[in-house]
């Protein structure tokens, strides 16, 4: 399942921005 992948990547990407503000 590649795509739960790339969710995770995006979301994981989302989660390094909120965390750095």
């Amino acid at each position: 399942m590649e795509v739960l992948i790339w969710m995770e990547r995006r979301i994981g990407s989302v989660r390094l921005r909120m965390t750095d503000v």
